[in-house]
C-alpha cells in the first residue's frame, strides 16, 4: 500500500505543480491528453488527473501480490521521479538559478 500511496501523492503533487507553472507562464502541459482536459479548465484537468492517479494506485494496491503490479508500480514511480526532476528544473529556472551559474 505504501508504494501505491506514494504514487498517488506524486500524481497529486504533479497536478498542483503543473497548474502552478502554467498559471505563471513557466511551462506548458506536455501530455496531449492532459492538455485536452486543461483546455476545458482546471476543474476537468484536476478531476481527470486525480481520478486516473487514484484508479492506478487502487489497481496497484489491489493486485500488489502479483509481480506485474509490483514491477508496474516501481516503473510508475520511476517515471514520476523524472517528472518531479523536471518540476525542480522548471522551478530553478523560474528562480533564475541557472542565470547565476552561467547555464
Amino acid at each position: 500500500m505504501q508504494l501505491a500511496g506514494s504514487l498517488f501523492l506524486l500524481n497529486f503533487l504533479d497536478a498542483g505543480l503543473t497548474l502552478f507553472w502554467i498559471r505563471h507562464g513557466m511551462a506548458e502541459e506536455a501530455n496531449r491528453i492532459m492538455q485536452f482536459f486543461l483546455e476545458g479548465g482546471e476543474g476537468p484537468f484536476l478531476a481527470f488527473k486525480i481520478s486516473m492517479g487514484l484508479f492506478a494506485a487502487l489497481c496497484f494496491h489491489k493486485w500488489a501480490h502479483l509481480r506485474a503490479a509490483q514491477l508496474g508500480v516501481r516503473i510508475a514511480l520511476g517515471v514520476y521521479a523524472v517528472i518531479m526532476a523536471i518540476h525542480v528544473v522548471v522551478g530553478l529556472t523560474a528562480a533564475g538559478v541557472f542565470n547565476h551559474i552561467g547555464i
